[in-house]
């Protein structure tokens, strides 16, 4: 029953974002109660929890899913990442991801393990990528992966609140012009 509360709720918020962050509001929504979530998790840690591990599961599955089906050559830059990420399906990913990021930050001790596996999980898949593809050291390949992500993430961040694609494409074609001369100057 815990696995299917959280796949229901992992789906909901999905779609319809954290609504108020309230526990209550999300077991209303999946045809359960609080206190039921709080009986199945042991407390609302437990669920957050539980619910957050879900998402970054789904979002790093659908996303090693979609990577795989391309070609390799063509995942060597962020313009090819980024036709995946700006999708419509993956701006609400994005935007559940800042809502927690947001949680995050109003209570960084309660959602610790949130901040460290959300982007260490994803420095590590970027990084064997970058490293295999370019033949880095793991340490630079760590550096970019780490600066990749921070471009992706923060021009969704734009993306969702300006609604400027144009714009943005441009800077993620200069990112990988800036990529592509270090690379060729290294």
């Amino acid at each position: 029953m815990k696995e299917e509360l959280t796949r229901r709720a992992a789906d909901y918020v999905l779609v319809h974002g954290l609504l108020d962050g309230s526990i209550r509001e999300i077991a209303k929504h999946i045809g359960t109660s609080h206190r039921m979530i709080n009986y199945h998790f042991g407390s609302s840690e437990g669920f957050w929890e539980a619910l957050v591990n879900e998402i970054r599961n789904i979002e790093i599955e659908r996303s090693r899913t979609y990577f795989e089906t391309q070609d390799a050559s063509s995942l060597n830059t962020v313009s090819k990442g980024w036709a995946y990420f700006s999708t419509p399906e993956y701006q609400q990913i994005f935007k559940l991801i800042f809502e927690l990021y947001v949680k995050t930050l109003r209570a960084p001790q309660e959602h610790e393990a949130f901040a460290r596996t959300f982007v260490d999980n994803w420095i590590t898949l970027l990084s064997e990528r970058i490293s295999s593809d370019f033949q880095l050291p793991s340490e630079e390949s760590q550096s970019f992966a780490r600066l990749r992500l921070a471009c992706i993430r923060g021009l969704m961040l734009d993306l969702l609140l300006t609604h400027e694609s144009e714009g943005i494409a441009k800077a993620v074609a200069l990112y990988d012009a800036m990529f592509a001369n270090y690379l060729k100057h290294r």
